[in-house]
């Protein structure tokens, strides 16, 4: 004959066990909430990096290039890739290929987009206008 536990003790266990659920949903989140920041703070970086080259170069049509990612790059590839990728979308340019890949104990990546970008994005527009504003004030100054 099995002996049921009090009711008293099931519901101290049945807390214990939310609370214990409660804590991984935490830190669950917390760890999805760090790894969002680094990939837009990794896609930010590449986006950063092409901007420049292309601005430097004044690369015309297709538009590709190899980098290494930095070393606190920890995320999985399947995020970066997501991340890397909206952040260019967001900024206008239309991406064709963005690639991740293990290379000694660097991750890689190479992206590919279209250039000039074929829609102005209305992050790209702000910009466009904050810039234009800016130049106006420091010519009437």
């Amino acid at each position: 004959m099995r002996m049921q536990p009090s009711t008293k003790e099931s519901s101290a266990k049945k807390i214990h066990v939310e609370n214990m659920f409660a804590t991984m949903r935490a830190v669950t989140a917390q760890r999805n909430q760090a790894a969002d920041i680094e990939v837009d703070q990794i896609s930010a970086t590449v986006a950063d990096r092409i901007y420049n080259h292309i601005k430097t170069y004044e690369i015309r049509k297709r538009y590709d290039i190899d980098m290494t990612l930095p070393e606190s790059a920890t995320a999985s590839n399947e995020r970066l890739k997501e991340g890397i990728h909206h952040m260019l979308d967001m900024a206008g340019w239309t991406v064709v290929l963005v690639n991740i890949w293990h290379s000694n104990k660097n991750k890689c990546c190479r992206v590919v987009i279209e250039w000039p970008p074929v829609k102005k994005s209305k992050v790209t527009q702000m910009f466009d206008m904050v810039r234009d504003r800016t130049a106006e004030r420091n010519s009437i100054a």
